[in-house]
This record gives structure tokens, sequence and C-alpha cells, in this order.
């Protein structure tokens, strides 16, 4: 509690200091985005450093605040003007700050419990958690795997979900040692939530990063494209389902999409003042981002280009190479900070993309270099020619001149066409060489920014370039936003269910295009004699998007993900003994008892051959679906029943998720011992039943048409089957019973009122998993048990 109000102090006095030494022009509300939004910089910085140190803790952490503000407060002493505020706040910063303040209570006050550790977001509340309870990165080597290795290497897994094998990258020599898969600063930040309120306090800091993103968002846009812009555009992205979930979720995008605007924001703030420290801000936050995610490197191609375009037409060079410039050695900074502590991770994204960003910036930053070169002594040469001719050359004035006029309608029209490629014909063209993930791209992303909103990005494109002496000040701004759109248009590079996918797209993509299509919509081309019918077209462009974004995120607008799942987590978790050894199939289980709870449960590497040998002399504990196992033979004893249910957006690939599905995990704990069976019963608590069913003890029923229940996904061995469902069905009752593998129908029969349907099948190889599942046309049914029989 003590170290918590200490925190805070700092926190305040650090940014009430930092307000202080902010140009006197700004309001109180600006200055309070931006000193808020540089302290949250401060923070993952230096709680990443600690935790790198093995010092992290609130107190280590509040020294550091300390120490900054003592700066702060030493820079105002000398100032012979204290900076107060004198810009006054606009209707629309009123209405600015309303949006943000429902933004921060619809994430803070429904937050994602995401404690599943198969994918990301669970995997850094594990690190966030982890470094807040030991200071540091490092994860203990697990004594079990380091003194059992050699009778266990063919039956376990050394890794889990984001956690690498140090072992088997060859970086320790214990079996049991563990890295880390994700950089440490987003987790640090995590850290930093769980000291103050625990696992409440951890799942709420996306909360208030994205209060200051979208603050940093609006400020920004205010400054490009005026105080309109900035509002529509900060009212699409409050209620844009991609920007509602990340604020949600402990996901790293939101961390760096501050970042960006932050360093895009003192980027123009010193491109007006040509002040060179605001390019060393703007580079520095560049160069931070690169520690919080690999693809920030996308950015570096925007940044590059604008440095080229500087450098090679002497517009600001000296201004864009300290942005560059500083951008380029953290970025190599932040490589090699991945490769000392988070080696596999890195190179495992070197074959995934890693290697082709970076040379990419690589080869910018040497053509830039070259060509400037090139273009210095070309420029010298022709310096002397004109001072013997009297002829200046006006190569760079033309190209001004084309890009504000015939270039302006090129480049947009021709942006447009690649977009409407992009939408419609790639999908037909391409798709015998594309994985369908690339290939509707283009149609997903409009989901999350809708179809008029890309209209208005390319009218917006074409304003901003036509007839517009100031285009160049936009420059850094298009490249990075064209950039990374083009890029996770072309790839996005990730799985392709929503609203997951939406994870590419929410650090620049989306926020681009909403805040490209806020200035479209703000600069319709109206005269003044039409004002009140610009406005209803404006008002009415404004609701629309509005609109559909909004019916987008009504399915988990005000909705708890995973509400209650942690207090699950831990109730199962307090069922397993400290000294006993654990088996699971279950990804998620395996990481969060391991890591999070400090439980010995380990992924199984084999269930067939190695488990059946391991068990010929030993028993073994199981946590999960033992319907996954062979239980011809392995015998399993049942020590306790658990399930453990969250609700969280439906998984879909070919439409936007529209509501909520109840996901069940088996928690059962099961003693394993070896069996030679010819006969079993399956029991039916492994099956998932449907919507609509009920399970009973070992019985399960329905009234409802479509399936009643469905798998456990065996694991059978080559040979010829036979399973009898006993079944009870009112007379009118129509069904059948199916049995399948892999997505093919192996064998199927009519209940017809039947007591028992017996079916027989083969299967051929043990790849997949057999799946039982038993339809209804409607009518009552009743399933009491399912035996198996394997025949000779």
């Amino acid at each position: 509690m003590a170290e918590g109000f200490i925190f805070f102090a700092a926190v305040l006095l650090q940014g009430f200091l930092c307000a202080r030494l902010l140009p006197h022009k700004y309001n109180y509300m600006e200055k309070g985005i931006l000193a808020g939004a540089a302290e949250i910089a401060e923070i993952a910085v230096a709680a990443n450093l600690l935790a790198v140190l093995g010092m992290f803790s609130l107190y280590a952490l509040s020294a550091v605040l300390f120490v900054s503000a003592g700066i702060c407060l030493w820079i105002v002493c000398k100032r012979e003007k204290v900076q107060e505020a004198s810009g006054k706040m606009s209707r629309w910063d009123v209405a600015a700050v309303a949006l943000l303040l429902i933004s921060f209570c619809l994430c803070f006050f429904f937050p994602t419990k995401y404690m599943p550790a198969g994918r990301d977001p669970g995997v850094y509340l594990i690190n966030g958690v982890h470094i807040a309870k030991t200071g540091g990165i490092t994860y203990e080597s697990n004594v079990y795997l380091n003194e059992h290795y050699e009778e266990v290497k063919d039956l376990l897994k050394l890794d889990a979900p984001g956690f690498y094998s140090e072992y088997e990258y060859g970086i320790s020599k214990e079996p049991g040692s563990v890295v880390t898969q994700f950089l440490h600063m987003f987790p640090s930040l995590l850290a930093v939530g769980y000291r103050v309120g625990g696992l409440e306090g951890l799942v709420r800091v996306n909360a208030f990063i994205n209060f200051f993103a979208l603050g940093i968002m609006y400020l920004l846009t205010k400054r490009m494209f005026g105080e309109k812009a900035a509002g529509l555009a900060l009212l699409f992205l409050t209620v844009n389902p991609a920007q509602l979930w990340a604020g949600r979720i402990t996901q790293t995008e939101l961390l760096s999409q501050m970042l960006l605007f932050l360093g895009l924001y003192w980027f123009y703030e010193g491109w007006e003042t040509e002040k060179l420290r605001y390019a060393g801000y703007a580079g520095l936050l560049f160069g931070i981002s690169t520690f919080n995610r690999i693809d920030a490197y996308i950015i570096g191609v925007g940044i590059l280009v604008m440095w080229g375009y500087c450098e090679w037409f002497e517009v600001k060079k000296k201004y864009a190479r300290v942005a560059a410039g500083l951008y380029l050695i953290l970025g190599a900074a932040a490589l090699g900070y991945g490769f000392i502590f988070s080696y596999p991770y890195y190179k495992v994204h070197l074959h995934k993309g890693l290697a082709m960003i970076v040379g990419i910036n690589v080869v910018l930053a040497v053509l830039v270099l070259l060509v400037g070169a090139i273009l210095s002594m070309k420029r010298k040469s022709m310096q002397r020619n004109a001072v013997q001719t009297g002829q200046e050359s006006d190569s760079p004035e033309k190209i001004r001149e084309f890009v504000q006029g015939r270039g302006s309608v090129l480049l947009s029209v021709l942006l447009g066409v690649l977009a409407l490629f992009a939408y419609l014909l790639r999908p037909v063209l391409l798709k015998n060489y594309e994985e369908p993930v690339n290939l509707y791209a283009m149609q997903q992303f409009c989901w999350y920014v809708t179809i008029p909103a890309m209209i208005l990005l390319f009218y917006g494109f074409y304003r901003i370039l036509h007839q517009n002496q100031e285009w160049e000040r936009y420059l850094l701004f298009l490249a990075i936003g064209f950039s990374n759109l083009i890029a996770y248009i072309v790839r996005p590079s990730i799985s392709p269910d929503h609203i997951w996918m939406s994870r590419r797209w929410i650090f620049v993509c989306i926020p681009f295009v909403l805040m490209m299509a806020a200035y479209g919509i703000s600069r319709l081309p109206w005269s003044g004699k039409n004002r009140r019918g610009k406005s209803v077209v404006q008002g009415g462009l404004a609701l629309l998007i509005t609109g559909m974004l909004l019916i987008r995120s009504a399915a988990f607008l005000t909705e708890k993900m995973y509400g209650g799942m942690d207090e699950q987590y831990e109730k199962a978790a307090e069922q397993l003994e400290d000294d006993k050894i654990y088996l699971t199939t279950n990804t998620s289980l395996a990481g969060s008892y391991r890591f999070l709870y400090g439980k010995n449960v380990f992924l199984l590497k084999d269930m067939r051959g190695e488990l059946q040998k391991y068990l010929q002399d030993r028993e073994v504990y199981y946590i999960g679906n033992v319907g996954e196992l062979d239980l011809f033979h392995v015998q399993a004893e049942e020590l306790s029943e658990q399930i453990i249910q969250g609700t969280f957006l439906e998984k879909t690939t070919e439409h936007f998720p529209r509501a909520l599905d109840t996901e069940e995990m088996n928690t059962s704990v099961y003693r394993l011992r070896a069996a030679d069976q010819t006969e079993i019963e399956i029991p039916m608590s492994l099956f998932t039943i449907a919507a609509g069913s009920t399970r009973t003890g070992n019985v399960i029923e329905t009234e409802e048409a479509g399936y009643a229940f469905w798998g456990p996904y065996m694991k059978l061995e080559k040979g010829h089957y036979r399973v009898v469902f006993s079944i009870d069905t009112a007379e009118e009752t129509n069904g059948k019973c199916e049995i399948a593998m892999g997505g093919n129908l192996l064998a199927e029969k009519e209940i017809a009122g039947n007591k028992e349907v017996e079916l027989e099948f083969d299967v051929e190889g043990a790849e997949e998993g057999i799946e039982f599942r038993v339809q209804t046309e409607g009518g009552s049914l009743r399933c009491d048990s399912v035996h198996l029989w394997k025949q000779e």
C-alpha cells in the first residue's frame, strides 16, 4: 500500500512539473495529455530497464520519477517566466474531453481478463505478474526437468506457448530453463499495474494507455487538419471495435500507437518552429517503439522516405537527419537487445519477415546517403555552371509543382485503383496463388474502418496535395500510414480469425485511415452559400461511419469478456499439489499453471507410444480432456471434475464476429495407469454440448434441432472399431449418429426410435482425433452412454 502511495505521488509531481515545461500556448487539456503521454513513455522505459536489471519495484520506479521531477523543477526555476497555460479550450476540445472519458470508462470498467496462456494476451499477463513478483525478467529453471530429463525427453515438451526452451536453442545446459518469447517493455508496464492493484490493476493498464493514445491522436490531428477533423477522428476511434478491443486486453499495440502519435506530434511541432530538439524527441519516441514491438520497424520505411525526400530536395534536412538518425540508432540497439534477451523469438522471426523489414530499412538508409552524396556533388557542379552561365536549376520546384498539380490527381487515383484491385479483383485473380488471409485482407480491413472511410481516405489525400504549398509537412504522416497499410494488406502475417486479426491494423492502419477520412469530411468542397448543405452532408457521413463502427462494437461494447476467469483459474490451480507432476495437452493451461501458479504442469509431446511406455512402471496425473488419449491403453481415474468457462467474441474468418460465445475448458484431474482393453465406455462429461443441451451426471439431453453434442476427438490407432450409442428418444424424434475424423465423415446411421445405435468404422491413421456426435431434427433426445470396441 505504501509503495502505491509513493508511486502516485511521484507520478503526480513529475506530471505537474512536466506540464509546466510545455510552451504556454497550450491549454490545460493539451498540457495534461502531452505530459501524461510523455510520463507513460518514461515509466515504460524505466520499468523495462529496471526489470532487465532485476531491480523492478514501485519504490525504484518512484525514485526514477522523483529524479526526473527534480530535473524538471531545476529547469522551471531557471526560467525567468513561468509557462502558465494561455490557450483556451474550444468547444471541440470540450467535446474531445467528453469522448476521451467515455472511451476510458468503456475500457476501464469492462476489461478482458485474458487468462488462457495459449495466445499472446495471456503470455503478456503472465510476464507482467512475474516481473511484479520477482523484480526481473528471468524465470527459474525447472528442477524436475533438470533432474528427470533423460526419462521424459521423448514424452514432454520443454517449452510452452510464449516460452522458448533455452536448452533446445543451445543457450543453457539446463533442460528446465526457458526464455520469454516477447519483449519486456509492455509486460513491465503491466507489472506496474499489478503492484498497484493486483490483477484488477494489471488488466486495466491499457485503459490508461488508450486514453492518452487517443488524446495525442486528437492533438496531432488538430495540429495537422484542424479541430473538426480531430473531433471526428476521435469519435470514430472511440467506437472503433479494434481500438476498443485493444484498450481492454493485455496487448502491446496501443503502447506503440501512443508512442507513434506522440513522436509525430513533436515532429510537427519542430517542423513548424524549426527547433532540432523536437526532432530529437520524435526520433527517440520512434526508436523506443522498436523495444515494444518488432513491427515498429515498418514505420522506419516512412521515416526513411521522409528523410530521403528532405535530404535530396534540401527541405529542413538537418531536422530530418536528427529524427531518422535517432530512430536508426535505437532501432539497431533494440535488435541487439532482442537477440540478447529474447534470442529464440528474434531467430524465429528472422525467417518470418523481420530480416526483410530490417533489410529494407538498411537499404533505404544506405540509399538516402548515397543518393544524397551524388546529388550534393551534382549541385556543386551545377552551381559552378550557374556562376558561369547565370542560370540556376529549378528541378526541385518543378517536382513540387507536379505534386501540387497533376501529381495530386494521379497519385490519388493510383492508390485508389490499387485499393479497388485488392478489394474486388485480388480474391478472384489470385485465388490459386495466395492464402485466403491475404486474398481477403482488404475486404476484412474495411470491417474495421468502413468503405465510406476508405473512399474518403483518397479524397483527403488529394486535398492534402492539391495546390497545397505546405504538403511536405504531411510527408512523414503519409509515408508511415501508406507504407503500413500496403504492407499489412499485402500480407497480414497473422492468424485469420477476427477480431484477433485487427491487431495488425490497429497500430497504424486503422487510425491512419480514420484520421484521413475525418480530414476528407472536413474538406468537402462546398461554397459559403451552401454552408448548411455542407454541414448536412458532413454530419451524415460522420453519423454513417460512426453508426457502422458502433454496430461492429455492439456485441461486446458493455461486456466484461472472460469476466471471473481469474478466480476460476486460481480455484483450478489450488487442486494441484506442488510435489506432483501433471501432464496436459492444453496449451492454455500448461502456460498458466506452470508460469503463473508455479505448478509442475507440462505439455505432452507424445500422447501414444511414449506415454504408454512411461506408464508401464509408474502412474502419472493428467489435466484436461482424457478423451484425447488412447483410452484402450490408458486407464483414467477421475480425481476431480472442473470446467473453466468464459465469454469471448466468436471465432470467425468469413464474417465479422457478431456475438459472444461461451468457451469451456476442461480442467479435471485424472490419475493415469497403463491398460490393455478392447472395450471402453467414453464418459459423457468429455463431450462438448450445444446451446440448448443439458448435462446431468453422465446423461446428455436436448430438445433443440441440430447437434446435441460432439467430441471428444480421441486418438485411436489403426484398426476396425464398433461403437454403440445408448439413445432414448420420443417417437416423433428424427436424427442420426455420426463418426468423423479430420472433417471427413466415417460413418452415420439414423436414430429412428432405436434404443441403441450401432456403427462400425475404420481408422487408417492417427493424425486426427475421432469425433462422435449426435444430431436431431427436433424433439426430445437423451444419450446415456457411448461404448467403443476395438475389433480383432
